[in-house]
């Protein structure tokens, strides 16, 4: 029979926030950086984000941060293979591997989604030589769900354990490649894309680049959301807190070694990409340095404005805001601190 404990920690498509719903409710700020990409609500209706136990989601497939032999380990990888239990170790002892770089997908068996996606991301040398593989995880493991007829999928932050991926550099790869696909055809395909993290410092990752691939909407600012969180129509599950009730993750095991054919297969020129540097965070941190002193801080809501395409868009500054929201068991990842508001 099924453990009670773990139904009643499961977290439902429902309970996991879009980033219009982050947006309209002030727990995400737009980016203040220039040359954002256009506002697209259908994109923001599909990108979710939480800070939670991945394995207690109950979407159509989650991805685990897998390594080459496919045995389970330590970290994600590690707790997705003991919720599952010891059927999805033998199914994977089967596929004969997977190269760095690529994925495969199995049932759940005791897990409350429906597949599994094992994406084996690489081990961190460069950006230039680890980011490419870092991508095509990603993307094979977007490909999967599509092929498979899967409508709702849910990332890991992949390769930031002892793979030894900076946060950050690995935040700006995962959602480029993410922001790529959804401007594909096949991208159509996918109801909800959501980045699960765990680590504050994955938390605080995503909460910065975000902002930046998928850009507020006029109606996203215009706080007319499903929900207000001034109202009693918010649900109180999902209300503001700082704690955090489970402990941290572990970080994934080690391999040595690197898919080159997965580099190449992956090099295919590709029409929408988005590069996030962090550069242009910096820059846009340092021409809105002024934001950091309340007195000379314009309120976002009186002065950011984003334009249709085609118009003039005006920006300012805005003050961050370290918020957060929990589902049934797990917080929203929209923390922002003034040293990381763009």
């Amino acid at each position: 029979m099924e453990n009670l404990l773990s139904i009643a920690n499961r977290l439902t498509i429902a309970d996991i926030p879009t980033l219009s719903f982050l947006y309209r409710n002030n727990l995400l700020s737009p980016s203040l950086m220039e040359a954002i990409p256009i506002p697209d609500q259908a994109v923001n209706d599909k990108i979710c984000t939480i800070q939670a136990d991945i394995t207690t989601l109950s979407v159509d497939v989650i991805v685990t941060a897998a390594n080459p032999a496919l045995r389970g380990g330590g970290g994600v990888d590690g707790a997705v293979h003991r919720a599952a239990g010891p059927r999805l170790l033998q199914e994977c002892a089967a596929l004969g591997g997977c190269p760095t770089g690529s994925a495969k997908i199995t049932n759940a068996y005791n897990l409350p989604c429906q597949k599994v996606i094992h994406a084996v991301g690489p081990i961190f040398r460069s950006e230039s030589a680890s980011e490419p593989l870092l991508r095509a995880a990603y993307h094979t493991a977007l490909n999967l769900a599509v092929q498979h007829g899967l409508k709702t999928i849910a990332f890991p932050a992949i390769s930031t354990g002892v793979y030894g991926y900076p946060s950050h550099a690995a935040a700006r790869a995962a959602i480029s490649e993410i922001c790529a696909f959804v401007k594909e055809p096949k991208g159509v395909q996918l109801d909800k894309i959501i980045f699960c993290n765990f680590t504050d410092s994955d938390v605080d990752a995503y909460s910065r680049y975000l902002p930046f691939a998928f850009p507020p909407t006029q109606d996203d600012l215009s706080h007319t959301g499903e929900y207000d969180l001034h109202t009693d129509e918010f649900p109180m599950e999902m209300s503001p807190t700082d704690t955090q009730t489970h402990s941290r993750a572990k970080s994934e095991p080690a391999v040595t070694t690197l898919s080159q054919p997965a580099v190449d297969e992956h090099s295919v020129a590709r029409t929408h990409t988005l590069t996030i540097t962090s550069a242009d965070v910096d820059e846009a941190n340092r021409r809105h340095s002024y934001s950091a002193s309340p007195e000379m801080s314009p309120r976002r809501e009186d002065h950011l404005s984003y334009s249709e395409p085609g118009d003039t868009e005006t920006e300012g500054s805005g003050e961050g805001k370290a918020s957060s929201a929990t589902g049934k068991a797990g917080k929203v990842s929209t923390k922002a601190a003034l040293d990381s508001s763009f």
